[in-house]
C-alpha cells in the first residue's frame, strides 16, 4: 500500500518536537541542568547570609526551590524560539519553505519512505511500535519515527487499513 502528501517545514518541526519529548535521555538532561542551577543558586545563598546557620540553610532552600523553578519555566517559555530555529535549519537543508512530496509505501518486507530525492527502506522487524495519533500514524524505529500525516488518506477506512498492514507485518516479523 503506497500514500503520499506534502509535508510543511512545520511537519518536520513538530517530528523532531515529538522525538525530543520522548528521549529518556533529552528529559533527563533538562532536569539535572535545573538541579545544577537549583543547587548552585542554593549554595550562594547559603555562603552569602551573614546571619545565625539555620537562616543561611533556609535563604538556600528558597534561593534553590526559586532558581530551579525559574529555569524549569524558562525551559518552557524559550520552546517556540527553539521550533523557529529548528524550522530555520530544516530551511536551511532543504533550501525551500516546502511544500516536501513525502511517500510511504508499506510491503510485506518493510517501510520505504521518500522524500526530497532520497529513498530508505526500513525492514519491519527494526518497528518498535505503531502509534496512531490524532493528526498522524507513528511508526518507531530506532532514530525516530515514520510520520504518515493524516492527509495522505483518502478515506478512514483507507487509513484504518494503512494501521492494520502496519501492525499485522510487525507482528509476523
Amino acid at each position: 500500500m503506497k500514500v503520499e502528501f506534502d509535508a510543511t517545514l512545520d511537519d518536520f518541526v513538530d517530528v523532531n518536537m515529538r522525538i525530543r519529548k520522548r528521549s529518556h535521555v533529552l528529559r533527563s538532561f533538562n532536569w539535572k541542568v535545573t538541579m545544577v542551577v537549583a543547587l548552585t543558586l542554593g549554595f550562594m545563598e547559603f555562603m552569602r547570609g551573614d546571619g545565625p546557620l539555620w537562616w543561611n540553610a533556609l535563604a538556600g532552600c528558597r534561593g534553590a526551590v526559586i532558581a530551579g523553578g525559574v529555569f524549569f519555566a524558562l525551559l518552557t517559555v524559550l520552546q517556540p524560539i527553539d521550533k523557529w530555529r529548528i524550522r530555520r535549519f530544516y530551511r536551511e537543508q532543504f533550501a525551500t519553505d516546502g511544500p516536501i512530496q513525502v511517500e510511504v509505501e508499506i510491503s510485506e518486507s518493510g517501510v520505504s519512505v521518500r522524500q526530497h530525492g532520497a529513498q530508505i527502506t526500513y525492514e519491519w522487524k527494526s518497528i518498535k511500535s505503531v502509534d496512531d495519533r490524532v493528526d498522524s500514524i507513528e511508526l518507531w524505529k530506532p532514530g525516530g519515527p515514520v510520520v504518515v500525516r493524516n492527509r495522505a488518506f483518502d478515506s478512514a477506512e483507507m487509513r484504518y487499513e494503512f494501521i492494520g498492514l502496519c501492525r499485522s507485518f510487525t507482528k509476523t516479523s
